[in-house]
């Protein structure tokens, strides 16, 4: 799976704790060797990272998504819920 680097967001946490979160954009080949597309949030510090792979054989669509992401500055622990919202608009 490859995974390319969209955007990096730094905030303050509630405790006062300085978050660095990464969004990917991940590319991945099925074995009819269709492309599909998923997101990844990596928070540095903690290492902490959701994944949702194959969202969409759409790259401009994921791509639309990440940056609402960082726009909303959603972090690994909401992204299931996001996405939840996401896939009930398509």
């Amino acid at each position: 799976m490859e995974q390319r680097l969209v955007a990096t967001r730094q905030i303050l946490s509630e405790n006062d704790n300085l978050l660095t979160l990464q969004y990917f954009l991940l590319k991945e080949r099925s074995p009819s060797r269709k492309q599909k597309f998923g997101a990844m949030i990596l928070e540095r510090n903690s290492g902490e990272k959701a994944l949702a792979p194959n969202l969409s054989t759409s790259a401009v669509q994921v791509f639309r998504l990440i940056r609402r992401l960082v726009d909303c500055t959603v972090t690994p622990i909401s992204l299931a819920d996001v996405l939840t919202d996401w896939e009930e608009t398509l």
